[in-house]
């Protein structure tokens, strides 16, 4: 289903889509909206009682479980990778300092159009990663090699 462009029916829409990811069938939802406000329909709704009804939904998924994850969440796998390397890095001496504050300065010279480490776009990641996966290789590269005996 599309959304529509107009905002007060778009706003009906969202609370419909709430409702379904909330698990209410069609019966279901209609009784909540006549319970909680009265109306057989969404688009009867005042704009204060679609904001509350946005409320009442939003604390059902939270309640429930089936919360929209955080818009953040896609980078963590990305961000761990860069701490493990760091980490790597750190433990065969090519990095002072381990902490993520000196992570994250590392990664502002490296994208100075990037404020911080956590607004970084996904492409800012790939590179970043990338980079320290290069480095990393060196260290290695240089690194004695230890010979095992057979």
């Amino acid at each position: 289903m599309a959304l529509s462009t107009d905002p007060v029916k778009r706003d009906c829409q969202v609370i419909r889509y709430k409702a379904i990811k909330a698990g209410m069938t069609e019966e279901q939802y209609k009784d909540w909206l006549n319970d909680q406000f009265g109306v057989a329909s969404a688009t009867e709704l005042t704009a204060t009682k679609r904001k509350s009804a946005h409320g009442r939904l939003n604390a059902l998924l939270l309640a429930t479980g089936k919360e929209r994850p955080s818009e953040t969440a896609w980078r963590d796998p990305q961000i761990h990778k860069l701490e493990a390397l760091w980490n790597a890095l750190a433990t065969a001496g090519a990095v002072r300092v381990r902490e993520r504050a000196a992570l994250e300065a590392w990664c502002k010279r490296q994208q100075p159009a990037m404020s911080a480490l956590r607004f970084a776009s996904g492409q800012q990641l790939s590179e970043l990663i990338e980079a320290l996966k290069k480095w990393e290789r060196r260290v290695m590269a240089n690194q004695p090699q230890e010979k095992t005996k057979p």
